[in-house]
């Protein structure tokens, strides 16, 4: 297994949720997964997933890097998980762990973005090979998204900092918050809604979608109404050039 040092080397720093309701497997996984990763959140159904999802991005201010989900779990299963945390963050990387009788849920899970799956029951060296091939898509995508540059302006991700010519832009919390949402996905439309949802799932405090309205009204008139487009009775979207 050639890749193995490849991947010590790049899952140090990447932070991981498994969620899995069997109790031998949970710890069987759990212990493969301390030979790579440093930072993992171990969780037996869906509902604990999600707070802890919640929690995590409301202590450290970033999302986890890789989520691990079975679907058939108690109380919320692994499909109600993953419709849940894409409206939190729709880019999250997600490994479904699935059963032959789950091949119904495919094209849904497909629709929801998740690219990588495994098969129970599994090996170890599949697994770990997904697991490669997850953290390789992270660090290729941080390498990517480190700043983005949009017309004359830069949005530092890490810091939330917007910057036009090297000069920090004065913005409010709720014009913060609003900002590093529609970053998170450049060039994808977000309505009103989807950012009330996704807003109020991940910071400590309430806004309303008359809010939302009224803040974004006030940011597109400090910056240029090329960087922030509204499109008629969709929503809003990042322009980068």
């Amino acid at each position: 297994m050639s890749f193995l040092n490849e991947l010590k080397q790049i899952s140090n720093d990447i932070t991981l949720l498994y969620a899995e309701d069997d109790l031998v497997l949970r710890e069987k996984t759990s212990l493969l997964l301390d030979n790579f990763i440093n930072d993992s959140i171990l969780c037996n159904d869906g509902i604990v997933a999600l707070e802890s999802y919640k929690s995590y991005f409301q202590v450290h201010n970033k999302y986890i890097d890789i989520v691990i989900t079975d679907i058939q779990m108690p109380n919320k299963n692994g499909v109600e998980l993953i419709k849940d945390i894409a409206k939190i963050n729709p880019n999250q990387l997600i490994i479904v762990i699935s059963a032959h009788d789950d091949s119904k849920y495919l094209i849904e899970l497909l629709n929801l973005g998740v690219s990588h799956f495994i098969l129970k029951p599994f090996q170890g060296k599949q697994f770990l090979k997904t697991l490669y091939d997850a953290c390789k898509k992270v660090k290729d995508t941080q390498s990517q998204e480190i700043t983005h540059q949009t017309i004359d302006y830069n949005w530092d991700k890490k810091n939330m900092i917007l910057k036009y010519n090297n000069e920090i832009i004065d913005l409010s919390k709720n014009e913060i918050a609003i900002l590093n949402v529609l970053f998170l996905a450049p060039g994808q439309i977000f309505s009103n809604e989807m950012l009330f949802e996704i807003i109020n799932d991940n910071y400590e405090k309430d806004i309303s979608i008359d809010a939302i309205k009224s803040t974004l009204k006030r940011l597109r008139k400090k910056l240029p109404e090329e960087l922030i487009q509204n499109v008629y009775a969709q929503g809003y979207k990042i322009n980068l050039i």
